[in-house]
């Protein structure tokens, strides 16, 4: 399901979906009767700016550890700074400057943190804590799903040349 819930392009999705429906067709229509606004990246309206975890430090060290790695790349992308769009489409996504942003600011000796939105913002986060949050209820009050998951042990396969 974390597969399907991620993947931004309606291509990836559609091919996750059909595996997740040859795997287990219970799965798949229970996922298929949800309304995909709520748990899907691709048909979120842009609402959770790629971020499907609360570990923002997370994805905020993905884009920068693609920002520090320059010259890399021998693809050509164009930067819309006023739109605040990349062709490479993680900008509009993830709503934070893609590392070729980062790159062009650092080019131009100007601040990246301006192309930044306000939900980011360390004023933001710190209001975001000042509520209070009550505890999640115990197991006894959950759902239970229409269906049995089956998980197995991850295959733990050592690779070759590694101790």
């Amino acid at each position: 399901m974390w597969q399907a819930e991620t993947k931004s392009k309606q291509w990836k999705f559609d091919r996750v979906m059909k595996e997740i429906q040859e795997r287990n067709m219970d799965v798949y229509i229970y996922l298929m009767k949800l309304d995909p606004e709520k748990w899907t990246l691709l048909h979120d309206g842009e609402h959770r700016h790629g971020i499907m975890t609360s570990n923002i430090p997370e994805a905020l060290n993905s884009v920068l550890k693609k920002a520090r790695v320059s010259g890399t790349s021998n693809h050509i992308y164009t930067l819309r700074i006023n739109n605040k769009s990349c062709s490479c489409g993680k900008w509009q996504t993830h709503t934070l400057p893609c590392s070729y942003v980062l790159a062009v600011c650092r080019e131009n000796e100007s601040r990246a943190d301006t192309y930044v939105p306000k939900i980011y913002m360390r004023q933001t986060y710190r209001r975001t804590y000042q509520v209070n949050f009550h505890p999640a209820l115990s197991e006894n009050f959950w759902r239970d799903f229409p269906f049995n998951l089956t998980f197995y042990p991850p295959n733990m396969k050592k690779e070759r040349g590694r101790k």
